[in-house]
């Protein structure tokens, strides 16, 4: 297929711009017939136009898409068919602390209130849960975040629920070993402020972002840290979380 549903842009986006634009993290689009994850396929061939291609076997679902036929569907958020949760993850200036924000739609929390859904948060794969939530009307508001606290560290997270067990892995911090810094872009606020995680590869010119280095010694400093020249740094603090120095 040529077109796709960007979550995170929360738009249509073509292959071509995708491809040029370099976009190839993962769960980020979805095929906006039947709602599962699709990647980004041919980007740099020479012989093959770039696409968006259904993951080997479909999760057994059928869609009349999965050939790659070309055409127009509607990328409205009540009209879509997620198989996905939303998940994002931020860091909160009032707070100190990070969470993972989460969210259903109307349709998707009525159905997995049905079913007795349980949302499960883990920091490996094969790890018991650290977290865990049922998804129904009482704990989540239609297309509305819901903000949980990460109070375990981990570079990276698993999401799954009790339907089908499927544990999805998001990448959050960056090793520390080599000094790596993990982007949160800043998003206005009346007090303090929320940073989003920049999931992508790219930075922008002119933006303010949060930037977190990670420790077990509460001595270190982020100025000890190597950032490019062209960043300017506004300010620095060090607090404790997880376990963690940031």
């Amino acid at each position: 297929m040529r077109k796709a549903y960007d979550t995170f842009l929360l738009s249509e986006v073509s292959a071509d711009l995708a491809a040029n634009a370099g976009s190839f993290e993962p769960y980020r689009y979805e095929c906006a017939h039947c709602g599962e994850e699709v990647r980004l396929a041919a980007a740099g061939s020479t012989s093959m136009i770039a696409h968006f291609r259904h993951r080997s076997g479909n999760s057994d679902v059928e869609c009349e898409y999965y050939l790659g036929q070309y055409g127009a569907f509607s990328t409205d958020a009540r009209s879509r068919k997620s198989k996905n949760e939303r998940a994002e993850f931020y860091f909160d200036s009032n707070s100190k602390m990070f969470y993972l924000g989460l969210r259903f739609s109307d349709e998707e929390i009525s159905a997995y209130e049905q079913l007795s859904t349980i949302f499960e948060l883990r920091i490996a794969s094969q790890s018991q849960t650290c977290y865990s939530l049922r998804i129904n009307s009482r704990n989540f508001a239609p297309d509305a975040q819901r903000m949980i606290p990460l109070e375990k560290f981990s570079y990276n997270y698993f999401l799954s629920n009790t339907l089908n067990g499927v544990k999805r892995k998001y990448e959050v911090f960056n090793n520390s070993v080599s000094n790596a810094a993990t982007f949160f872009k800043l998003q206005s606020g009346n007090s303090g402020y929320r940073a989003k995680l920049v999931r992508s590869s790219i930075l922008y010119t002119n933006t303010p972002y949060f930037i977190a280095f990670h420790s077990q010694s509460k001595y270190f400093s982020p100025i000890d840290a190597s950032l490019p020249s062209e960043i300017k740094v506004d300010d620095t603090f060090t607090f404790e979380t997880m376990g963690k120095y940031s």
